[in-house]
């Protein structure tokens, strides 16, 4: 009779003690996945990274004879190429950035022509994550590439525009490898003199480009 009750008490516990060490294997792979997933979030920003942009942007122009209060409407497209660097919460980073646009306009004064093809920057940029989305400010030096074109002699010149940049955007990874966004981009271009056959004029120009981003993080 004891036998039989020892063996009935056995039969009953032992799938509770299997089942509690089981439970207890669980728990510890738990523990040691979660500091894995930590320090994968904290360093999801850092590292190079590349990809193409586009979108529109609004020239305004500033000069003499024909060049000045000028406003041009152009597409965008272009590359980009960057690192950042994360610490805690907060982004340090570089970009540079070269874009087409196609500003080629007659202008309603019959003195010259306005064209313009390429405009680049190399900039800082500084951020606030929360996990996967980051706001960003940035800011550096610009060059514009521009020409204008004698409509009295057909005569030609043209210039690089120096200047500097300044803007804001956010970004977000959609996936661990790619981050798409969106920025606003306000140039500042100084002026530059533009010499035909027997006149010479400056001018100089602001530049407010609207882009949407995607990127591939190496």
């Amino acid at each position: 009779m004891k036998k039989n009750i020892f063996a009935t008490i056995g039969f009953i516990t032992a799938p509770l003690l299997a089942t509690t060490a089981y439970a207890a294997d669980l728990g510890a792979v738990d523990y040691s996945v979660a500091p894995d997933v930590i320090a994968y979030e904290d360093s999801l920003w850092t590292g190079f990274y590349a990809g193409l942009h586009g979108g529109f942007g609004l020239l305004d122009t500033q000069g003499s004879d024909g060049l000045d209060g000028e406003n041009y409407r152009t597409p965008i497209g272009g590359a980009h190429v960057g690192f950042n660097y994360q610490v805690g919460s907060f982004v340090f980073g570089l970009e540079a950035d070269v874009s087409a646009i196609n500003v080629d306009e007659d202008l309603d004064n019959p003195f010259a022509d306005v064209k313009a093809d390429w405009i680049g920057s190399a900039r800082a940029r500084v951020g606030y994550a929360f996990d996967q989305v980051m706001f960003y400010a940035t800011g550096g030096g610009a060059l514009a590439h521009a020409e204008a074109i004698s409509n009295t002699n057909g005569s030609s010149d043209d210039n690089i525009h120096k200047g500097y940049v300044l803007g804001a955007g956010v970004e977000f990874f959609v996936s661990q490898d790619w981050a798409i966004g969106a920025e606003y981009l306000r140039y500042q271009l100084g002026e530059e003199p533009y010499q035909f056959a027997t006149t010479r004029v400056r001018s100089q120009g602001n530049f407010d480009a609207f882009r949407l981003r995607v990127s591939y993080a190496f």
